[in-house]
């Protein structure tokens, strides 16, 4: 949606972090894709949902061609806004469209630090799961026990079941695959073997290792316990992105965003 509004070396920055190359958003086959994976997402469980919010006065004319193509490749709302003006309301509207959108599962997801009366455009995409178990664990199956974390050992109600399920033992750390009870959703679960130090596991682990002991699993008959968790975190890409070669798109003054306007009109104030 970013890359849709920009131009020149700001696009292509985009475009190559994401390993991606104009030829393929060119293609109307990506478009349809697109269009098609979102409007079936629901049966799986998936919640999309995008929105812009678009500066709107005499100075900044948002391009009509730009907004109808959010709309029809992303299913992306449009809020045509004045920062300027009515900040704090934006703000409080941002943060309910964004609690709505997952459920109330995000609350306050921008502040005035985020929005501020310059502000001319915010893009928002959120993204909300919620499934069964293929394979339901039995609540009568969940004990307490012990579970080992950072070297700590916790007293935690551990989840239990018995069934086939594809799995992986190497020598670094075993794989679990649990599938969702829809269109092959699954979480992958990575348990480090006991002379493996988690965060080294962590640092080591990439695609291309996941995606070959994957092609590894063994589906069998076995007995898993996981630990009932509940996980939050809460960061800024900002500086990941610029480490892997999104500059130009966060230097203001260099970033071309062009695309995002209509210059048809000349300012007025």
């Amino acid at each position: 949606m970013t890359n849709s509004g920009a131009s020149g070396q700001t696009s292509d920055e985009i475009l190559s972090t994401l390993n991606l190359v104009n030829s393929d958003l060119n293609n109307r086959t990506f478009d349809q894709d697109l269009q098609l994976y979102i409007k079936n997402s629901k049966d799986n469980g998936l919640i999309f949902g995008n929105s812009i919010w678009i500066q709107n006065d005499k100075c900044y004319m948002p391009n009509k061609r730009y907004v109808d193509y959010i709309d029809s490749t992303f299913n992306g709302k449009a809020f045509f806004v004045n920062f300027h003006n009515d900040r704090l309301s934006i703000i409080d509207s941002i943060n309910i469209w964004v609690n709505d959108m997952t459920n109330g599962l995000i609350n306050n997801m921008v502040s005035e630090e985020d929005i501020k009366a310059t502000t001319k455009q915010v893009l928002l995409n959120t993204l909300y799961f919620k499934s069964n178990w293929q394979f339901v664990f039995d609540s009568s199956k969940t004990k307490i026990d012990d579970f080992f974390s950072d070297h700590k050992k916790l007293i935690v109600p551990m989840m239990n079941n018995k069934n086939r399920y594809f799995h992986y033992q190497g020598d670094d750390f075993h794989l679990l695959d649990i599938p969702y009870e829809k269109n092959n959703i699954s979480m992958l679960f990575l348990l480090p073997n006991e002379n493996i130090d988690l965060k080294d596991l962590i640092q080591n682990i990439n695609f291309d290792i996941l995606e070959t002991y994957l092609d590894s699993c063994e589906f069998e008959m076995g007995n898993i316990s996981i630990p009932k968790f509940e996980s939050e975190l809460s960061i800024s890409l900002k500086e990941y992105l610029k480490s892997m070669g999104m500059k130009i798109p966060f230097k203001p003054g260099y970033a071309s965003f062009d695309k995002f306007w209509d210059y048809t009109n000349t300012c007025k104030k």
